[in-house]
């Protein structure tokens, strides 16, 4: 186990992953469930599940649902009482049918996929017209900016790529999505784009 995976077993990265996943939670439920009363969302490439955990508690969700390809990362959060529904499933070939959710997002996930538009294309498929899609990736105007001068491919691969505001925003309008707030957070390490799925 290299250097990276051991930060990600110590308390100090559990408690800054719990800070990020507790802002963008507030987010979400401000600008995407306000209002809302039984709302399906999934986090969809989900790692430990925290967040989809945390919106479950919400009284606008009735359904949350966190998906990832593998188990690994959510059985090392042993959850005492995990109040999410954990699938194990593929983004690109997900177990759901088209428009089963109000929200669907995910945060660090995106660059790490070998085709991150058609992962977002995957996830407006899956969203309910008029719902709402959010992708939190790395922001190149960060301090991730220095990916590109990372010393191994191990540590750029852990990183993953930024993205600009415009890069972000074009992946999700090819996807007939329509972004409508933007959030820059955990020190500007990350830019998130939520998106409204235009109605046909």
């Amino acid at each position: 186990m290299g250097l990276l995976e051991n930060f990600e077993n110590t308390g100090l990265h559990r408690w800054l992953k719990y800070r990020l996943n507790q802002r963008l939670i507030e987010f979400l439920r401000r600008e995407a469930l306000a209002g809302k009363s039984g709302a399906v969302v999934g986090e969809l490439a989900c790692g430990s599940g925290y967040g989809a955990h945390l919106l479950a508690q919400l009284p606008e969700v009735g359904r949350s649902v966190a998906m990832d390809i593998s188990r690994e990362l959510h059985d090392q959060a042993n959850f005492s009482e995990f109040s999410a529904e954990f699938i194990l499933g593929d983004l690109y070939n997900p177990p759901f049918e088209p428009e089963t959710f109000d929200l669907t997002w995910n945060s660090s996930a995106i660059e790490h996929f070998p085709d991150p538009a058609g992962a977002i294309r995957k996830m407006a498929e899956l969203t309910k017209p008029g719902g709402f899609v959010f992708v939190g990736i790395p922001y190149f105007y960060g301090p991730l900016a220095s990916y590109h001068v990372a010393p191994t491919e191990a540590m750029r691969e852990w990183l993953g790529r930024p993205y600009t505001d415009a890069e972000l925003g074009g992946m999700m309008r090819n996807c007939r999505l329509a972004p409508v707030r933007r959030i820059v957070y955990f020190f500007r390490f990350f830019l998130g784009l939520l998106a409204r799925k235009v109605i046909s």
